[in-house]
């Protein structure tokens, strides 16, 4: 119905006081995962006709039943209406974040009005996104401290102990004050969480065997270097005598 479709250009271009249009309702915040399916739901009755706007661009229209135009190739093969209208994205790419809203006209008697959307579009987080840095420090005792570094963007970051005891975190590091408590950091955003336990005594294990790995190291290379010294002073007599009895002997014949 080509009506529609001016009627809504109309009310894209021109300034809502002019066409006395109103809110559809408060801005939704939407969330979807890069690769993933997310839609942009509608909440009114007898819709006639929507128009999808970004970045003052109309890039789709959609009716009720399913029935969609796309107006930009950018958005080809990733757009489909939904039976109330809504607009279903999918394969979404990190480009899609942003502002959209959604020019609605229903009827029977015409009225527009406009929903606005922010759509958040965040990475999966993968098991590998998550390591555990240890630094562990010895005064007597083996102190350790535990940064969980997270590779991705707006992400928040908790630790919790096996004995739900409190939790010591000062700039990002967990500072351990019960090396036998078993602790998991936990990464989420708003489309998936990752996890990881780590147990702070094998830190200070592998500390200790550090040290008494260097040690034997140590022992080993200091009794090579005596080895070596003892060689070549033995070498160093055995040259001076041959030299010595070869001296007496050219004597001996002039």
């Amino acid at each position: 119905m080509i009506y529609i479709h001016i009627w809504i250009l109309i009310f894209i271009f021109l300034p809502k006081s002019i066409l006395c249009a109103e809110s559809c309702g408060d801005k939704r915040t939407v969330f979807g995962a890069v690769r993933g399916d997310v839609v942009l739901p509608l909440n009114q009755t007898a819709i006639k006709d929507i128009a999808w706007v970004t970045a003052n661009v109309h890039f789709a229209s959609t009716k009720p039943g399913g029935d969609i135009d796309i107006l930009n190739n950018r958005y080809e093969g990733r757009l489909y209406g939904t039976a109330d209208g809504s607009l279903n994205f999918t394969k979404l790419t990190s480009e899609d974040q942003g502002e959209y809203t959604a020019h609605i006209l229903t009827g029977p008697k015409i009225k527009f009005c406009e929903q606005q959307y922010d759509l958040r579009v965040f990475r999966t987080l993968l098991p590998e996104d998550m390591e555990i840095l240890p630094s562990v420090t010895r005064n007597g005792t083996c102190r350790v401290s535990l940064f969980c570094m997270v590779n991705g963007s707006d992400v928040n970051i908790t630790w919790i102990s096996s004995d739900s005891s409190a939790i010591n975190v000062v700039n990002g590091s967990l500072h351990v004050t019960d090396t036998d408590n078993i602790f998991k950091c936990t990464a989420h955003n708003s489309v998936s969480t990752i996890s990881r336990t780590v147990n702070p005594q094998r830190y200070c294990q592998e500390d200790v065997s550090d040290v008494s790995n260097l040690q034997t190291m140590s022992t080993a290379e200091n009794s090579l270097l005596c080895r070596v010294f003892i060689a070549k002073s033995i070498a160093v007599v055995i040259v001076g005598l041959f030299l010595g009895i070869n001296l007496l002997l050219t004597r001996k014949q002039n």
